[in-house]
């Protein structure tokens, strides 16, 4: 009988929600499978499966085939918590839009939308292509496998800024499921330290839309409009960011706000 050890490596299984419980045996398969024989798992491993949705359990590794890995479901998880915060992407360079996707996912974001904005239109190497809607899922895969989470965020666009703030507009301040608070990267906002220190105000249940602009910042009427939309401008600091880097910025806080509780 093989040795048991544990690694502690997570791998994705689609139909794992539907899992009867401990002793079922769950099949890996295709990229997953590639992955396992890439970090040579051995039989007798003990695995994290997911699917992505927030579902996890343990599992050993009963035997690695050509065509699957064979694994033992021995005990379930409890289920992480996800944050309710989306974010707003601008429509941005190919390798940083899909670098931003996978610190987004390592924050833990409930999806990702690509905003087009008016200075973003110009982006020849945006990926609005399937392969680039592959590429960014393959990477968010990565991010939330190594960082031993269990979702998926959804990932979306481009959208048109100007649908993207009417949709805003009608679910503000709506409250419970469906409502929306906002946050609009801005560096003439309220400091995001500040908002550290007080909490932020937003009603239970409410998703966070963490909006950030394109290179060279938002124009004066997509600002105008997204604040008469209900957005609150947020600054971290007088710095001229990147784009994806102002958006980790915000994540992070946004992050460890609603991690301590501190909501009004």
């Amino acid at each position: 009988m093989a040795k048991k050890t544990r690694s502690g490596r997570t791998f994705i299984d689609p139909g794992l929600g539907k899992a009867s419980g401990p002793g079922e045996v769950r099949l890996v398969e295709g990229s997953e499978l590639s992955h396992a024989r890439t970090v040579r798992v051995k039989t007798g491993e003990t695995v994290i499966l997911t699917d992505g949705m927030g579902k996890r359990w343990e599992a050993t590794v009963d035997e690695v085939k050509r065509e699957h890995m064979e694994c033992v479901l021995t005990s379930e998880m409890p289920p992480q918590n996800l944050l309710p915060v989306r974010l707003w992407a601008p429509a941005g360079n190919r390798d940083r839009s899909l670098w931003l996707v996978e610190k987004a996912v390592e924050i833990g974001v409930r999806s990702v939308t690509w905003i087009v904005w008016e200075r973003s239109r110009s982006v020849a190497d945006f990926g609005k292509s399937e392969n680039f809607v592959a590429r960014a899922s393959a990477r968010a895969a990565s991010a939330m496998k190594q960082s031993g989470g269990s979702w998926l965020p959804h990932l979306s666009g481009p959208v048109e800024w100007r649908q993207a703030a009417d949709w805003f507009a009608a679910r503000r301040g709506r409250g419970g499921a469906g409502g929306a608070h906002g946050w609009l990267g801005d560096p003439n906002g309220t400091p995001a330290v500040a908002l550290a220190r007080r909490g932020m105000s937003r009603r239970s249940n409410e998703d966070l839309i963490v909006a950030v602009g394109p290179e060279g910042g938002l124009l004066q009427p997509e600002r105008d409009r997204c604040i008469e939309a209900g957005f609150q401008p947020v600054s971290l600091g007088a710095a001229n960011l990147r784009f994806e880097t102002a958006a980790v910025g915000l994540l992070a806080m946004a992050s460890a706000i609603l991690e301590t509780g501190r909501l009004k």
